[in-house]
């Protein structure tokens, strides 16, 4: 048999102590490296995470203001066509009360009198005429005290004249019923 010899030219190294600890440490250090490199990168993006996060939730805050600031102008125009719609409500509500005096007046109003002046301010009205009966003048009068359309019923003045009487009646806070009475 034949032997197989290894023949090895490359010196033998010597390792001491030092080497090896300075060997150790350096591949150590390596290891720190990488892992302190992948503790900045993780730390990187959970930091871009959040920052984006913030920039999303900023661009949030100020469309919602806008919308918010677009809202109150149409709250605004709602709640100022809301009043003017209430104030037309009101004022229907009033001349459709005035249409109804009207109407009652117009249908007891006695067919002898002669109304030359009917004013209306508020919630009073003011009926001057001439009648040449003063009996009509007091049916009349009874008639809208007893019908109860008016909570006051006021006959200003009587004053004879040289065609007749002339009347003032003062009527105030008309009431409407379901029932007016019948006509005279």
């Amino acid at each position: 048999m034949k032997k197989k010899y290894n023949i090895n030219l490359l010196e033998k190294q010597s390792t001491d102590i030092y080497q090896a600890v300075f060997v150790f440490t350096l591949g150590f250090f390596k290891h720190i490296l990488v892992i302190t490199q992948i503790i900045i990168l993780a730390v990187f993006l959970y930091r871009m995470k959040i920052d984006i996060e913030i920039s999303d939730s900023l661009s949030m805050y100020y469309s919602n203001k806008e919308i918010v600031e677009s809202s109150q102008d149409m709250v605004k125009d709602y709640q100022a066509k809301s009043k003017l719609i209430s104030d037309i409500g009101d004022k229907l509500t009033a001349e459709s009360l005035e249409s109804e005096a009207l109407k009652y007046l117009l249908s007891v109003f006695p067919q002898n009198f002669l109304l030359y002046e009917l004013s209306y301010s508020g919630s009073s009205y003011s009926l001057r005429g001439l009648s040449f009966d003063y009996a009509t003048i007091m049916k009349f009068y009874n008639r809208l005290k007893s019908d109860g359309f008016f909570e006051e019923v006021g006959l200003d003045s009587i004053q004879r004249s040289e065609y007749g009487f002339n009347f003032v009646f003062k009527l105030t806070n008309f009431k409407t019923k379901t029932n007016e009475g019948s006509e005279s």
